[in-house]
């Protein structure tokens, strides 16, 4: 098991990871469970999983832009409120279309 530090301004607000540190950690991970002898083994498949919908904004050569936007960052409420007001039902502001509109309009140099 592998632990990951959350930059967290406020409950509920502004938390992030490095997606970095989860690649890292996978890659660390394949080391420990692929015996070096042979690689391929028995191992079928590999699954990830996650709590709920973190947005990773990539730029075109697969690299990171910013800190992932975790599920339970909760600054896109205006966004959510709009939505909900536009689609006439519930929209929360951890889903990843909110999110996505809140990173586009607070910083329009990583979403272009």
């Amino acid at each position: 098991m592998m632990a990951f530090l959350i930059r967290a301004s406020e409950i509920g607000y502004d938390n992030r990871v490095d997606p970095g540190s989860w690649w890292q950690a996978l890659a660390k991970a394949i080391v420990e469970v692929v015996p070096q002898d042979d690689p391929l083994g028995d191992i079928a498949g590999i699954s990830v999983s996650s709590q709920g919908p973190s947005l990773i904004a990539l730029g075109k050569n697969q690299e990171v832009l910013c800190p992932a936007l975790m599920w339970n960052d909760l600054r896109a409420k205006a966004e959510a409120e709009n939505l909900s007001a536009e689609i006439g039902r519930f929209v929360s502001p951890a889903w990843f279309l909110p999110k996505a509109i809140w990173l586009k309009d607070h910083h329009p140099q990583i979403v272009l």
